[in-house]
């Protein structure tokens, strides 16, 4: 069900007829006539319509910052310098049946954060940069938005076990992404709490120091972070999980139905590929692997995050080299996943981006061998590529989708469906201090919302952000009036025509 903060008021009533129609004359004139969309939530994916479409288990592999130009020089490295092995399937993602391309904006800006693409992938609602698991009526490190399920939640509602696995820390942007619901992604304190609260059964990756009170050390000797007292280690212990440090002691927890476990090998974030600390810190593979073998145990199947986080900061760097081994490192926990996936068909395998690090882009030398070279030393605005196989993964066999669409495909694939439907409209109100674009002038046209001087694109944007009743709040049902299986124009003109 999904959570409300305190002071964010909900309407059940009918739907505004005065909103209604500033709904549809925003859609109009710009979401429309802009040609980029055929509805706010972007192009339509196709429905699964056969129950041998419906994945038990989801594996969802995010390389944090991996661009299509990360994925290419990775291919080159594994190749060897060789350009006829080059030109090879030579990654494991590559063996997946299908691919296409994402578009990585934020609800804020054209270049998203790892926190607001998360969200995007995990909720289906595209929110502000900074902020992870709130609509974007959240300000980031400000104030609250409305809460939204994420895919583990509604997973987890619905009987399956529930995982995250990183090499970064537990409570950065992407793993946080999973469980935790905060305005601003610096909270990690707050973070490393809902962890505990969240119900998650499996947890692996860095980030020790989150978890301890600062006068208190982890077993690295670093003091931990905390100011409230609280030992989160022992808090874990004691609501079941089985904590561990090292790789051995991954190695030796059971995979048995009902295991909880939080492994944490690292005080922050744990190191490269290639400086990993002899077998006492796990690969990203071998943590998917325990996580798999774990989550796999329980009966009605299981959802799986696992991130590369490492790709961002080496792609941020401009380190060639560590950038090519953090991509192949996470194409290792890719393999590691497809090999389940292989024996399990009714897994879907989806392996995507957050967003593009570093702009990589390849040229070539005068011999027809390919050279790559860094254009940013930050995130870019260049979408990413998705591969998948299993149950409805030919629904990204289309081109290029929205990040919010690969929550609707793992959504649907599960056959997941909100905790508490609501078979009626509805609209979820925004905080009286927010501005919203009306007709003041009864001039037809949508007011300035983002304070940019004109009325634009930005501001419908804005507003169906703020007015998130359509892509958080309801089943598609509930608005698809013509009953073809999807929120559309004819549907808006339906409810205009019985206004």
């Amino acid at each position: 069900m999904a959570h409300w903060p305190s002071g964010t008021r909900i309407f059940t009533t009918a739907l505004s007829p005065i909103i209604l129609v500033l709904v549809i004359v925003c859609s109009l004139q710009s979401g429309i006539a802009s040609g980029l969309s055929d509805s706010p939530a972007g192009p339509m994916m196709p429905s699964i319509s056969t129950d041998e479409a419906h994945a038990k288990n989801v594996i969802l592999l995010i390389g944090d910052g991996m661009g299509h130009g990360q994925v290419d020089a990775a291919r080159w490295e594994r190749s060897g310098h060789n350009l006829t092995a080059y030109r090879s399937p030579l990654l494991a993602m590559d063996r997946l049946a299908y691919a296409g391309n994402v578009s990585t904006a934020s609800a804020s800006a054209p270049i998203t954060d790892s926190a607001a693409a998360i969200t995007a992938l995990l909720t289906g609602v595209r929110t502000n940069n900074g902020v992870i698991g709130q609509d974007a009526t959240a300000v980031c490190g400000v104030s609250d938005g409305a809460w939204l399920e994420t895919i583990a939640e509604l997973a987890g509602a619905g009987g399956r076990a529930t995982g995250a696995v990183s090499n970064m820390r537990l409570t950065h942007a992407t793993p946080a992404g999973v469980y935790a619901h905060v305005n601003s992604r610096d909270n990690e304190l707050l973070i490393a709490r809902q962890f505990l609260d969240s119900g998650l059964d499996v947890g692996l990756s860095g980030g020790y120091c989150y978890f301890i009170n600062q006068t208190a050390t982890d077993p690295w000797g670093a003091p931990g972070l905390r100011t409230d007292g609280q030992d989160l280690v022992a808090a874990a212990q004691a609501k079941g999980y089985t904590v561990v440090t090292t790789a051995p002691l991954l190695d030796a927890v059971p995979a048995a139905p009902g295991t909880k476990m939080l492994g944490l090998f690292a005080p922050s974030e744990m190191r490269y590929e290639s400086e990993r600390p002899g077998s006492q810190q796990p690969s990203v593979a071998e943590m998917a692997e325990k996580a798999i073998s774990v989550l796999s145990a329980d009966d009605d199947g299981f959802f799986l995050m696992v991130e590369g986080g490492m790709i961002d900061a080496a792609s941020g760097n401009n380190d060639y080299a560590a950038m090519t081994s953090e991509t192949l490192a996470f194409d290792d926990a890719v393999r590691t996943a497809l090999a389940f996936a292989d024996r399990h068909p009714d897994t879907l395998l989806i392996v995507t981006a957050d967003h593009e690090t570093g702009g990589v882009t390849r040229g070539e030398n005068s011999d027809g061998t390919p050279s790559f070279f860094f254009t940013a030393t930050d995130h870019t605005a260049a979408d990413v590529p998705i591969m998948a196989s299993g149950p409805g993964a030919d629904r990204i066999g289309t081109g290029t989708i929205r990040n919010t669409q690969v929550f609707e495909l793992m959504r649907d694939a599960m056959d997941l469906v909100p905790v508490t439907p609501t078979p009626t409209h509805r609209v979820a109100a925004v905080p009286p201090e927010t501005a919203l674009p009306t007709d003041g002038n009864g001039d037809g046209v949508c007011e300035d919302v983002n304070g940019n001087g004109r009325k634009d694109f930005a501001d419908v944007v804005l507003f169906f952000n703020q007015m998130s009743w359509i892509a958080a709040s309801e089943p598609v049902a509930a608005f698809d009036d013509n009953a073809n299986g999807r929120i559309d124009f004819a549907d808006v003109v339906w409810l205009f025509n019985h206004l």
